[in-house]
């Protein structure tokens, strides 16, 4: 069921089921690369990635205007007032918002350790199953 009550358009359940799919691709890609130490800014990468795509699409389940940004935060503010719920994960995430341009750009700055790359790991986690809580089943990725 759609958001406001209505039957949802079914172009919507495909769009939001490609944001979450491509986040849950985007976390499976991290937990892969993270047996390899060397990659591990590569890895917190795809976990800031992981949670951008995971709230877009949220927000965009909810008819919210998000724009083109990368920071957490700001999607975060969006999708507070509509899931509560969401806020200890939301908040969480913020930390991850660099990892969209740190370590991915020269001059290279050191590279994350490998416990950094464990949290960053749970961190897209635990907020990719709160936003899969807070929506119907059959948006879930496949």
């Amino acid at each position: 069921m759609a958001p406001d009550g209505m039957t949802p358009d079914p172009g919507l359940e495909v769009e939001v089921r490609s944001w979450l799919e491509l986040a849950a691709l985007d976390l499976d890609a991290a937990i892969r690369l993270a047996e390899d130490p060397d990659l591990a800014r590569v890895v917190v990468y795809h976990c800031q990635q992981t949670a951008e795509k995971a709230i877009k699409g949220f927000l965009t389940w909810h008819g919210a205007r998000f724009g083109r940004t990368h920071d957490l935060d700001v999607l975060g503010s969006l999708a507070r007032p509509l899931a509560p719920v969401l806020e200890p994960a939301l908040d969480r995430a913020v930390e991850l918002t660099p990892y969209a341009w740190l370590y991915r750009y020269p001059p290279d700055s050191p590279a994350p350790l490998e416990d950094e790359a464990r949290e960053a790991i749970e961190v897209a986690r635990e907020l990719l199953d709160a936003i899969l809580e807070t929506l119907p089943c059959e948006l879930r990725p496949r």
